[in-house]
């Protein structure tokens, strides 16, 4: 999950912190740690008498010159690298929200447009999306879809038997673009059904044809990460030239020259190191994306739009609305120039708790039922929870 820093705690405070940064990765490299051995164990010989200490010219002398060429063009590739990663994490975190996005945009216009045919022209399409999305960022994230994760499905009442019956015998793959073309004939079915105009089923098939797209760019970008030769032709300039610069600050007269190597290599192996975890942000590291909580708060708009009742359910929408607007005149009381911004806590509020499956109680106006509470631990783990969290599921 990112986290949220203070940009404001001072340059002081912020380069001292260890927790949440990328040295406690870098410690972890064995690469590291032999680099700065080969560097000790140069300077401790340099200043034993055991190395030659050659002046320029001499056999054993790398000239500074020398060095800065080769430092230069490794700095050059590897900030190319990371920028590189950078903007393909850009790409993908574009893409997710803009795929959730899609799928809360078909919601809405499916309820708009379908709910006088019938709950179940609703709710149906909805259910069947959910459950593409969820196996769609499962196989995104490198599991592997089994008759477990069906059964979790199932257990959750997203997917029933005879759906499942069927839908195991095709690919993960197949079974999303499957899923989505149940999704668009109910939806179609549902439009007919309430008499709507044509032009309004072009609307509801764009959201999940662009759900589609997003779905496949998602999978291209992540099947295309920057090729192996450029990473492997940077990782042996890196190796390189830390080993030179091993040998020649341990030949420094210097004693502060093992400081400024340990920060030259912790600067180098953590770009690496970043732009690796950048690369892939479908797991679990800092940078990584929090798609257990975007899933979450999806689900629970989607339960908004789809099980709101206001202010009460009546068969003739039109009728319900006509009288709400010959009553609006003079309700409408509010000054906006007494507006003085909206408190923090209105941005932390969700829907009632309920099963994603059954989409928990209507909501209607009563002040009992709008009052709403922080996701629970087990509802963010509910869907897209941890591989740790995944074995837990016992059916």
């Amino acid at each position: 999950m990112v986290y949220q820093y203070d940009t404001g705690a001072g340059l002081i405070v912020t380069s001292f912190r260890i927790n949440r940064t990328i040295t406690l990765q870098v410690w972890k490299r064995v690469e590291f740690w032999f680099c700065l051995g080969v560097h000790l164990l140069v300077a401790w010989g340099y200043h034993s008498g055991y190395l030659p200490r050659d002046g320029p010219g001499g056999a054993f002398f790398i000239p500074w010159n020398d060095m800065k060429i080769i430092s230069a063009m490794t700095t050059f590739f590897e900030v190319f690298y990371t920028n590189q990663a950078y903007a393909r994490y850009l790409f993908l975190y574009d893409s997710v929200r803009a795929l959730l996005g899609t799928s809360l945009d078909f919601t809405f216009q499916l309820r708009l447009f379908a709910r006088s045919a019938g709950k179940e022209y609703v709710l149906l399409p909805a259910r069947w999306l959910d459950v593409s999305l969820i196996l769609f960022f499962w196989q995104l994230k490198g599991q592997q879809v089994t008759g477990r994760e069906f059964d979790k499905l199932q257990c959750l009442g997203l997917l029933n038997p005879s759906e499942r019956f069927f839908l195991e015998r095709y690919s993960i793959e197949q079974v999303i673009l499957i899923l989505l073309h149940w999704s668009a004939q109910v939806a179609v079915l549902g439009t007919a059904e309430a008499k709507t105009p044509p032009s309004v089923n072009q609307g509801l098939l764009s959201a999940l044809v662009k759900c589609h797209h997003l779905e496949l760019s998602l999978v291209d970008a992540m099947e295309l990460p920057i090729p192996f030769q450029y990473f492997h032709l940077l990782s042996v300039m890196i190796t390189i030239n830390l080993l030179l610069w091993a040998y020649c600050m341990g030949c420094a007269s210097s004693y502060f020259a093992p400081v400024v190597y340990y920060f030259a290599t912790l600067i180098f192996v953590g770009m690496m190191d970043l732009a690796s975890q950048l690369s892939n942000p479908f797991g679990d590291d800092e940078v990584d994306f929090p798609l257990e909580e975007w899933m979450t708060t999806m689900f629970s708009e989607q339960h908004a739009v789809l099980r709101h009742e206001y202010p009460e359910e009546t068969k003739d929408i039109a009728k319900k609305w006509k009288d709400l607007i010959e009553n609006e005149e003079g309700t409408f009381t509010w000054d906006p120039s007494n507006f003085d911004g909206i408190q923090p806590s209105t941005y932390f509020t969700r829907l009632p708790q309920g099963s994603f499956s059954e989409m928990g109680p209507a909501v209607t106006d009563e002040p009992s039922q709008s009052t709403l509470s922080a996701p629970s631990d087990a509802e963010k783990s509910l869907l897209l929870g941890s591989r740790r969290q995944q074995k837990k599921w016992v059916v």
